[in-house]
C-alpha cells in the first residue's frame, strides 16, 4: 500500500504512475536523507531480480487465475493469501452483537486483552496483583477462567 508520505520522496505527485520512478529501465529510488520508514522498507523488500517492464506496460499475473485482469480484490487476495475461518468467528461477530462486548471477546480470542501480566511482559512498571481479589497475579486466565 502506498501513502502520500511514501510518494513524496520520489518527487512524484499523488496521482503519479509507477513509471515515474523508473529511469533507463532501472528503479529510480529516492536518495534523500529524510526518506520515510515505509519507503525504506519498500526499497529493501524489492528483490534485485524485480526489474521494471521495458515496454512500460505492467502485467498482472496471479496464480490460479486465467483472466489476467487486475482488480483491487484480486490484489488483496494475493497479498493476504488463503484465509482460514476460526472456530469463534460466529460467537463473537454474530448478527446481534454489541460492539463493545464483541471487541473484548475478539481481544480475548486473539489473546491480546490488556492485563497487568501483559504490561509486565512489556516492562511497564505496574502492580501485578489483581485488584478484584488482591491474591493472584492478574492474567486472562485468572480474570475470565478461574
Amino acid at each position: 500500500m502506498f501513502y502520500a508520505n511514501m510518494v513524496y520522496p520520489f518527487g512524484s505527485c499523488k496521482t503519479a504512475k509507477g513509471c515515474s520512478i523508473i529511469e533507463d529501465g532501472k528503479w529510480k529510488w529516492p536518495t534523500r536523507k529524510r526518506t520515510c520508514v515505509e519507503t525504506k522498507r519498500l526499497i529493501q523488500a524489492t528483490p534485485l531480480s524485480f526489474v521494471p517492464c521495458a515496454n512500460g506496460k505492467d502485467q498482472w499475473h496471479q496464480k490460479g487465475s486465467t483472466l489476467g485482469q487486475f482488480t483491487v480484490s484480486s490484489a488483496v487476495q494475493a497479498v493476504r493469501g488463503a484465509s482460514t475461518t476460526v472456530e469463534w468467528l460466529k460467537i463473537v461477530w454474530h448478527k446481534r452483537h454489541v460492539l463493545r462486548v464483541a471487541f473484548v471477546m475478539w481481544l480475548l480470542c486473539k489473546r491480546r486483552f490488556m492485563t497487568k501480566e501483559r504490561m509486565k511482559a512489556w516492562e511497564i512498571q505496574v502492580d501485578i496483583i489483581c485488584i478484584l481479589c488482591r491474591q493472584q497475579e492478574e492474567s486472562m486466565e485468572h480474570l475470565f477462567f478461574e
